[in-house]
């Protein structure tokens, strides 16, 4: 663990900067990583900086090492308009490229320059700060995942986009082996391994191909170690068992559970559709299926075809069939949580079929969670009555010969879709706020044909079923 103490003791001591309010100075400070619109303001904040230090260089010289390290890690173009239109684009790199150096390598240096002579140029600094933007270090940890987020999302490749690449477009922003070590260390901390072990592979890759101090290569493989360490570890702890869920129900016939994930509530059930059952659930859904559409409100008919998701898909409920009711009832025994549409508990149930290369972007499943002000207001008071999604059961009504898998990329996980078999997750913590490790999405169908039911079950009907967590990590 020493080495992420010294991780810490690089990248992770906070700016101290002076809150001069009594001057009736209006000054932005955190959450600038949030939006890009104040992304201007902070370049003209770094170029100010720079120019104030400039001038102190040409009087000190014996921390010149110091300031010449800082002023090193500069781009030399950062006054051309390519890096005000980079930040405009919402160029993530540059971002975090120029709110780390506001942070972290600024604050080191203000440590290190402790002469009579500084305290000049700080007051300097900090009028400047006052001018404008302020990035903190939360907007450090905002930018980190941000680009660990567009890394998932997208899937690009490590090595391109720490040379600056994003998707096809090639900028001019590219990431140190002292930035993948932070990044990875942030994956790591967010026990997203999968990613960690990448970004620490790659900072292992660019300090011995560039010139680096030796500490930072040893500090590139002691983590990496340590990452798939435990990520090993995680997967070494799932495991498959037998389970009553505490029903007489099941105690002849127990359910047969499979652990998919250490960090997020993800598990299979084995066998618990029979072969009929599949078949009448296909007999009552084919006849409405209709395109996916970008759900609006609390109508599932509402919305726009969506193109993050090529599938058709139909509704049904309890009333539809005896089997629905029958299955909302074995969900409720499985799950301990409370399942019937009709009276609010959940929602209807979703068939889907996936077509040619059908699949289904990642995304989370909560609809409320997060949401702004206006986004409120826009929503259908019964839908918001009903409470958020708490927890996904997803059928698999097929087996599919190639792809078409369940992907979780944030915690490196997949379910292999196997006819009769069900997947499970929690999409709240029990504190209810969001659990975002449960992002996911449906891999494309390469050979095969693909068949779901969604069971999408809401929070408020739980308070008695699912006690709550006063600690917001829980």
């Amino acid at each position: 663990m020493r080495c992420l103490e010294y991780v810490n003791k690089m990248f992770g001591v906070p700016i101290l900067i002076p809150i001069l309010l009594c001057f009736g100075v209006n000054v932005s400070r955190g959450e600038i990583f949030s939006a890009n619109s104040q992304l201007k303001d902070v370049v003209s904040l770094e170029i100010e900086i720079d120019d104030i230090l400039e001038k102190y260089l040409n009087k000190l010289e014996e921390n010149m090492v110091k300031l010449k390290e800082f002023l090193a890690n500069k781009p030399p173009w950062h006054r051309n308009s390519s890096r005000r239109q980079d930040l405009e684009e919402g160029n993530p790199i540059l971002a975090y490229h120029i709110i780390k150096r506001l942070t972290v390598d600024l604050n080191t240096l203000e440590q290190n320059l402790e002469k009579n002579d500084w305290r000049v140029v700080s007051r300097k600094i900090e009028r400047a700060k006052l001018k404008g933007a302020i990035p903190l270090e939360q907007d450090l940890h905002g930018a980190a995942q941000a680009l660990i987020r567009i890394q998932d999302v997208y899937d690009l490749d490590i090595w391109a986009l720490s040379q600056g690449k994003l998707l096809h477009v090639e900028t001019k922003s590219a990431l140190t082996a002292s930035d993948c070590l932070y990044l990875g260390k942030y994956a790591y901390n967010a026990q997203l391994y999968t990613r960690a072990i990448e970004w620490f592979e790659q900072a292992l890759n660019l300090s011995m191909t560039t010139n680096n101090p030796r500490s930072t290569t040893d500090l590139a493989q002691n983590l990496l170690l340590l990452a798939e360490r435990e990520s090993e570890q995680e997967q070494a702890k799932l495991k498959c068992w037998l389970d009553t869920r505490k029903n007489p129900y099941f105690f002849l016939m127990p359910v047969k559970v499979e652990e998919n994930s250490g960090v997020l509530n993800l598990y299979t059930f084995h066998g618990i559709l029979t072969e009929n059952e599949i078949a009448i659930i296909k007999s009552i859904a084919k006849p409405k299926l209709n395109r996916a559409r970008v759900q609006s409100g609390s109508n599932k008919e509402d919305g726009n075809v969506s193109n993050q998701r090529t599938s058709k898909v139909s509704w049904t409920d309890e009333n539809d069939h005896l089997l629905m009711l029958k299955l909302a009832t074995r969900i409720s025994r499985i799950t301990g949580l409370r399942t019937d549409s009709r009276i609010g508990d959940s929602e209807k149930f979703q068939v889907a079929n996936y077509g040619l290369g059908g699949h289904y972007s990642p995304h989370t499943d909560f609809l409320i969670t997060g949401k702004s002000a206006a986004e409120f207001k826009n929503m259908n008071q019964e839908f918001l009555v009903l409470g958020d999604r708490i927890a996904t059961f997803m059928f698999y009504l097929s087996d599919v010969e190639i792809g078409g898998f369940t992907s979780f990329p944030r915690i490196g996980a997949v379910i292999r879709p196997s006819k009769g078999s069900a997947a499970f997750w929690y999409n709240l913590k029990r504190s209810g706020k969001a659990d975002i490790m449960s992002y996911h999405g449906a891999c494309p169908v390469v050979l095969g044909n693909k068949w779901v039911m969604n069971k999408w079950i809401r929070e408020k009907a739980q308070i008695f079923t699912r006690s709550c967590s006063l600690d917001v990590n829980d």
